[in-house]
């Protein structure tokens, strides 16, 4: 027993010994060198005292041609279809729409659409997924019934994740509740 004490004794001397000391080997100075900006200013470019000249025209010709190139999804002549609170059933309004639409699809038969289940903020994210797909199938097989191939029509549901409208209000979340088109 006490071998046992006088190792472990002489085990905690010797470790406690090495942390004083530390290692005996040479300590090598390296010279800071500083890394390049990764993210380096632009130099400003000095000030003639001239205001910029910026055509009118040319503002707005940047600001068509960016809308067209990112958001051309919506064809002109396929419009949004609304629903009431927690139904998928479409409402009259929306079947005018949708024989508008099948119509437009109709005579457009290269175009490939994909129709998006909307919701507005009540309910929960489930809740509002599986009413978002209802409601984007319900458009979908409508379509089907007035001739539409079911091929040309996909259908994805966003619940409540992209509202059009942000007011917490029954005309904000009437524009939410609805079913759209998108090119593909």
């Amino acid at each position: 027993m006490k071998k046992i004490f006088c190792l472990k004794t002489t085990m905690i001397l010797l470790f406690s010994l090495m942390l004083v000391t530390g290692c005996g080997g040479s300590k090598e100075v390296v010279d800071y060198e500083p890394r390049p900006d990764p993210f380096p200013q632009p130099e400003e470019e000095p000030f003639d005292g001239r205001p910029d000249v910026v055509e009118k025209a040319d503002i707005i010709k940047e600001d068509v041609t960016e809308k067209e190139d990112y958001f051309e999804l919506k064809p002109p002549a396929l419009r949004t279809i609304y629903f009431e609170f927690d139904e998928s059933r479409l409402t009259e309004n929306g079947r005018a729409v949708l024989a508008e639409n099948a119509r437009w699809l109709m005579e457009n038969k290269s175009d490939i659409v994909r129709i998006e289940g909307h919701c507005d903020e009540r309910g929960t994210v489930e809740y509002n997924l599986a009413l978002g797909q209802r409601r984007a199938v319900a458009v979908r097989d409508y379509l089907v019934n007035l001739g539409v191939s079911r091929n040309r029509m996909l259908v994805l549901s966003f619940g409540k994740e992209r509202p059009v409208s942000f007011g917490n209000n029954e005309k904000a979340w009437g524009q939410n509740r609805r079913a759209e088109f998108v090119k593909l």
